[in-house]
């Protein structure tokens, strides 16, 4: 049997796989009508790829979840109450701090790209 690593490393790669392949294969967009269209066209699907692995990613976290952890028959009550795991408050404090601080640049070299054709 694989070890479960392996798993994890498999499913993540796979909503990568499936996020990237739907963002650049479906076009959401109308024609373009602009000069500054292919910029924005970019900045969308980047944004909308980033959606897609955030969605996809949580959705099968929660369907995970729901198998995984379900009440066993034999119990009542609430389960453990876990507080002052430190590592994981940084965890999801500084991931989505990244990737809000990624699309901001991302978008500000956008915007002066838009600025310097103008």
């Amino acid at each position: 049997m694989l070890n479960k690593n392996i798993y994890l490393i498999l499913i993540i790669s796979c909503v990568f796989a499936i996020s990237f392949w739907i963002g650049f294969n479906v076009n959401l967009l109308p024609p373009e009508a602009s000069i500054n269209a292919p910029i924005y066209d970019e900045l969308f699907k980047i944004l909308f790829i980033i959606g897609l692995i955030i969605f996809i990613g949580m959705t099968i976290a929660v369907i995970y979840s729901l198998f995984k952890f379900k009440r066993r028959k034999d119990e009542i009550g609430d389960g453990i109450a876990l507080e002052g795991n430190l590592s994981l408050e940084i965890i999801w404090t500084l991931i989505p701090s990244i990737i809000v601080l990624i699309i901001g640049i991302y978008t500000y070299k956008n915007y002066g790209q838009k600025s310097k054709s103008i």
